[in-house]
């Protein structure tokens, strides 16, 4: 609520009284022979609100300024049209500030939102936790804070909300979830899918992948337009395919490299956070990783001039959603 007061409609409750004071409240239900009933605790004093309702703008009224309720009631009118503005600027651009999102976290672009100013940015925030979360309540001015330290300090670091709300900063994004960092994962490791043919269509953890053999060589768009979708030169994959998680002492040759590499190197060079690291798909054949999903292929499968067998892979991340529904198309 703060400084704005309470909004004389919020969501789908309505407050049709707040332009009028107590004493013509109290004089109308008195000319009218309305009887009313009055909450005990308005009274009470051990509540901030009420010595500040009771006591201490009776005396600044007394004391210092009779026209304190006006100015006050000004103020709030202030701040809602500002809050109001606001949201609505938020509103308008909030997606280019987003990197990803599902049901359980959302992305914000680091260097994007370290480059606005700071009311913005709180404003921002706000609109994050209430997207991922349908919380508006309970996030205070201090959280805020916590969250902007991060956004302006070195390294990875983690701040812990009310409601079970972590926010991550891991190297180039912001990304707020409910999914607790600190938890151990203990959940049974996804088995390996192995492919003794090539099937057109199929699901894997929160994927789904197309597989396709062609002949005719892709154009340089297709082949950098997206990072979701791979050719590979088909004569160089000693089949079956393998579709799995990363796995201890994964390595490759990476696209232009000529030696081995560690896949956990790579995922450090690549700023891959910890987080993420076992939510990637690999495509493997029997002996070697083809393609690391959505980032990179094994230089020994490259397309060459002496390439005349391709295999087009693309993958798609699905939603909680899609996910379901792509598992009972394949079913049925």
């Amino acid at each position: 609520m703060g400084l704005k007061g309470i909004l004389a409609k919020s969501r789908n409750i309505i407050h049709p009284l707040l332009d009028f004071s107590r004493e013509e409240i109290v004089q109308f239900l008195n000319s009218e022979e309305i009887s009313w009933r009055e909450d005990k605790s308005n009274n009470e004093t051990h509540f901030t609100r009420n010595k500040i309702r009771n006591q201490l703008i009776p005396w600044i009224a007394d004391n210092m300024n009779p026209a304190v309720q006006d100015k006050l009631v000004f103020f709030s009118s202030l701040m809602k049209d500002s809050d109001s503005f606001f949201n609505d600027y938020i509103t308008a651009r909030y997606k280019s500030f987003v990197l990803s999102k599902n049901d359980k976290e959302i992305s914000l672009s680091l260097k994007k939102i370290s480059s606005i100013n700071s009311l913005i940015r709180y404003y921002l925030i706000k609109r994050v936790i209430f997207n991922l979360t349908g919380i508006e309540n309970d996030i205070y001015s201090n959280h805020i804070s916590e969250i902007e330290n991060i956004i302006d300090s070195n390294g990875s670091k983690v701040v812990c909300l009310p409601h079970n709300i972590y926010v991550l900063k891991q190297y180039d994004e912001i990304r707020f979830t409910t999914i607790n960092p600190f938890t151990k994962r203990t959940e049974k490791k996804v088995e390996p899918r192995v492919l003794s043919s090539l099937r057109p269509r199929l699901t894997y953890m929160n994927y789904r992948i197309n597989l396709k053999k062609i002949k005719k060589m892709p154009s340089n768009k297709a082949l950098t337009g997206n990072r979701n979708v791979v050719f590979l030169d088909f004569d160089e994959i000693k089949l079956p395919l393998i579709i799995r998680t990363r796995e201890n002492g994964d390595k490759f040759i990476p696209l232009g490299l000529k030696g081995f590499k560690k896949v956990k190197d790579f995922f450090i060079d690549e700023k891959v956070p910890k987080f993420d690291r076992d939510k990637i798909l690999f495509i493997t054949d029997s002996e070697k990783i083809l393609w690391i999903g959505g980032m990179r292929i094994d230089n020994r499968v490259a397309l060459s001039d002496s390439t005349k067998n391709i295999l087009r892979i693309e993958i798609e991340k699905l939603s909680d959603k899609k996910l379901r529904s792509a598992e009972r198309i394949l079913k049925d």
